[in-house]
């Protein structure tokens, strides 16, 4: 699936394999479209690019990707989800402004992992809101202890040991050094554990 387009002109050689392109001149055509069209599967519609060589898939719908739709501006990090083009991609690290399908990078270098296809039942995943006043705000000057959890930018972020100082923007950026951990829904569900005895 990751390869059922041609390389773009930015590919620099097409006798060497790509695990996200194709060397074959597919125009308007593609690989994927005539097996679902045999099996019986859907189709996702696309329409033809500037290029003849290459196809564009529609526009990503915010309203019904199972994740938030890729934006250059936003920063992701490992294990992080987002839809691009019709298909659902994880992020492997700590990535910002890297294009998920980029046809140059090979499977080593990308910071994204292809998923699979967004299928046509696929929902929004809720998203993790945290009502202010929840937990108290990150303060600089504050001693936190293993499980005190704060709000950070709108973010819960729960203490993986003593701290003071450590802002938790690293744990935002993928450090894996920082001193807090990002919590997940399932764990915002979950009661904090109480404070180790000193």
């Amino acid at each position: 699936m990751n390869r059922d387009r041609t390389c773009s002109p930015n590919y620099p050689d097409v006798s060497k394999v790509s695990d996200s392109c194709s060397g074959i001149n597919q125009g308007s055509t593609l690989f994927s479209t005539t097996l679902a069209t045999d099996v019986g599967l859907p189709v996702q519609a696309t329409v033809p690019s500037p290029t003849p060589s290459a196809t564009r898939a529609v526009t990503d719908d915010p309203s019904t990707s199972p994740y938030p739709v890729w934006s250059p501006y936003a920063a992701y990090t490992a294990a992080d989800r987002i839809v691009w083009h019709g298909s659902v991609y994880e992020a492997k690290w700590w990535t910002r402004a890297d294009t998920p399908d980029n046809p140059v990078l090979q499977g080593g270098a990308t910071p994204w992992k292809l998923v699979g296809p967004v299928l046509p039942g696929d929902r929004p995943t809720p998203k993790v809101t945290v009502p202010p006043g929840t937990f108290p705000g990150w303060a600089p000057e504050t001693v936190y202890v293993k499980g005190d959890r704060v709000l950070f930018e709108g973010t819960a972020f729960e203490a993986k040991w003593w701290t003071r100082g450590d802002s938790p923007e690293a744990a935002i950026q993928g450090a894996a050094d920082s001193p807090w951990a990002k919590l997940s829904l399932a764990q915002l569900q979950t009661p904090s554990p109480a404070p180790s005895a000193p």
